[in-house]
């Protein structure tokens, strides 16, 4: 009957008929689930990290090896082909605000530090005070020098480059320094075809000094031009 153990019929183990292991025409199917049994005969639902090393290089790529991948057998191999759940990472997926302001990196132990979101006082904001050029002549070099550097791309910042041109200092261009000869009113080294090798102060914009630096030789055609002041 159907389904029977020694009986003829449909599915009978040991019976004739479609579906039978040892009589009649047998299931291509069957036969090829009854082979993964008898290689899996521990466990035959489920597979191990060794069965995946024992397939063959076709089968690994196959849909055996698809078949391990599935069932998650090898944990590298999981997160090769599957990824990482990212909220064991401590990421909130659902959350409206970004990501990236409480996630550092994956190797992180702990969450970002929130960024401090400075309120300034209403009494602090003044309107900005146009300085006049006397005010410029009674400000230091140090002043100065603050100013071109701490004003980048403002105007107080071509103020103070003309402030300093006026006082006998000289961008260099390729030393990307402002210098002024140590003793300006003593003949240089040497001068020719727009070299002059002599002493000089250097700004060190690194350490914020101003240092001597003898038999420095200066080209002078490095020199940036002294900016024309805004109207």
């Amino acid at each position: 009957g159907i389904g029977g153990n020694n009986g003829g019929g449909i599915g009978g183990n040991n019976g004739g008929g479609i579906g039978g292991n040892n009589g009649g025409q047998g299931n291509p199917r069957a036969s090829q689930q009854q082979q993964f049994r008898q290689a899996n005969p521990s466990n035959p639902d489920a597979g191990t990290k060794s069965n995946t090393n024992n397939l063959s290089s076709a089968d690994k790529h196959g849909l055996l090896g698809l078949l391990h991948v599935i069932r998650m057998i090898d944990p590298d191999l999981t997160t090769l082909a599957l990824g990482t759940d990212l909220t064991t990472l401590g990421l909130n997926l659902n959350s409206q605000d970004p990501l990236w302001k409480t996630f550092v990196s994956p190797w992180a132990e702990g969450p970002a530090k929130q960024e401090i979101d400075p309120r300034i006082p209403d009494s602090f904001i003044s309107p900005m005070v146009q300085m006049s050029r006397e005010h410029w002549y009674h400000f230091k070099v140090d002043t100065l020098l603050y100013i071109f550097y701490g004003a980048s791309g403002e105007e107080n910042q071509v103020r103070a480059a003309a402030e300093l041109s006026r006082r006998g200092w000289m961008y260099h261009k390729d030393l990307k320094a402002w210098i002024t000869r140590a003793h300006p009113n003593t003949e240089p080294e040497r001068k020719s075809n727009g070299v002059e090798v002599g002493s000089f102060l250097v700004f060190d914009v690194s350490n914020w000094e101003v240092v001597e630096q003898p038999h420095l030789e200066v080209d002078l055609s490095k020199i940036e031009v002294q900016p024309a002041l805004p109207k």
